[in-house]
């Protein structure tokens, strides 16, 4: 009989092939996307290594601590007294096996030939060719159609009432995705659920369809198991993330474990959505990085249209991108009305002050920042226009932004 360590790979969907004792596969690790084979595992000691990332042991508590991103506590008291692992089917596995047969169909269908269906597809196709996703585009993202037929297609498979038991496809028994542009959401080389766009008028323009207690948010990025190099955006919607070549966080919230999967970038550029949502997201991302992305340097571009809709490419906003702690204190010295510019610095303030992780330079950079863009936002005019000596309008100026915010000025020049 298998090593537990075997067994229990196998029930998260590891596949290998066996070389002389040894079986090699993909690093199972939760922080490495592994592109090529460079994990192995002997069947019969339980013994494992990874020769790219370094990821070893021979006890099944550390596999499950790499594998799950759990602590040994929690892998100590899921091992504890199990002597072996049941092989049979788990909700996760009857889930990707629906997951897997809704995308052939649904890749399928947009290439349909025959009527009815082939005049959706075509409108499918055309829609996104004018969107800039080519057909080659769209073989590279497995992107697909959704119409009602994809139920019988299931029902035939005999995969109906786990459909309907897991998914969030069937609502009191009937279809409710309508006429969508599909795209998968892929997790280690595995179809986990699907970015979904209507093509008729519908209150509910995208939906993300993932099974969130079976593969919640923090365990992946769309896109991200392909995105090679020390670069990678990070956008809100799929079409951005196919635009750029980047990652996309498909309306989900975001949070510090889902952050530091970001961890192995050096340049981290956020295109995200030019509203209130989209500044929220910057906000968090700033205060839930803190500690987790130490390394990294976290750029913001303004964007004035999403990525996809700009006219000769993203990378010029790429250029004239800012630090996220200067972004953060331009976008708070934004507001015209002195009083709300102040509840907003003193807002973000305590936030930072609330923050545990960010440490009394990163305190003192923030304020320095908010006071010198809070300053140039109100009295710019006076500085260059005004009939006071250059100096002189300076520090009237430090003095008033100093009473008005409570930050004192630490001597940076403007």
């Amino acid at each position: 009989m298998s090593h537990p360590n075997v067994i229990y790979l196998a029930t998260r969907g590891w596949q290998g092939k066996e070389a002389r004792g040894n079986i090699l596969g993909n690093c199972p690790h939760r922080d490495h996307p592994d592109k090529h084979p460079s994990f192995s595992i002997n069947a019969m000691t339980g013994q494992f290594k990874c020769f790219s990332c370094g990821f070893k042991g021979n006890s099944l508590v550390t596999l499950m601590m790499g594998v799950e991103g759990i602590s040994i506590d929690e892998a100590r008291d899921k091992v504890y007294g199990v002597k072996d692992i049941s092989l049979e089917d788990t909700p996760r596995d009857t889930y990707l096996s629906i997951m897997e047969h809704t995308q052939k169909w649904f890749a399928a269908a947009i290439k349909a030939k025959k009527e009815p269906l082939s005049v959706l597809a075509r409108n499918a196709r055309t829609y996104l060719n004018n969107r800039g996703v080519t057909d080659q585009l769209i073989d590279r993202y497995g992107i697909g159609l959704s119409q009602e037929g994809v139920v019988q297609y299931l029902a035939k498979k005999g995969l109906y009432q786990d459909l309907f038991k897991l998914t969030q496809f069937i609502a009191e028994g009937s279809y409710i995705c309508g006429d969508r542009v599909t795209v998968p959401v892929i997790y280690r080389g595995k179809v986990i659920g699907f970015s979904m766009r209507t093509l008729v008028n519908d209150d509910r323009k995208y939906l993300t369809l993932v099974n969130a207690d079976l593969f919640p948010s923090h365990q992946w990025f769309f896109n991200l198991d392909n995105v090679t190099g020390d670069t990678v955006i990070v956008t809100e919607g799929v079409f951005d993330a196919i635009a750029t070549g980047g990652v996309a966080m498909l309306g989900t919230a975001l949070s510090p474990d889902r952050i530091a999967l970001l961890y192995r970038f050096k340049n981290i550029y956020l295109m995200f959505d030019n509203d209130a949502g989209g500044w929220k997201a910057v906000e968090d991302f700033f205060f839930y990085s803190r500690g987790i992305l130490p390394h990294s340097v976290v750029k913001v571009c303004d964007m004035p249209k999403d990525p996809d809709e700009i006219t000769g490419g993203y990378q010029l906003y790429m250029n004239k991108a800012l630090p996220i702690t200067h972004w953060i204190a331009r976008k708070m010295a934004q507001h015209k009305d002195p009083e709300v510019m102040c509840n907003e610095v003193r807002r973000i303030r305590e936030r930072a002050d609330n923050t545990y992780e960010m440490n009394d330079v990163e305190k003192a950079l923030l304020d320095q920042y908010l006071l010198t863009e809070c300053a140039l936002m109100r009295f710019a005019p006076k500085l260059w226009g005004g009939d006071k000596e250059w100096s002189r309008a300076w520090s009237e100026m430090v003095l008033e932004v100093e009473r008005i915010t409570g930050i004192k000025y630490a001597g940076i020049k403007p």
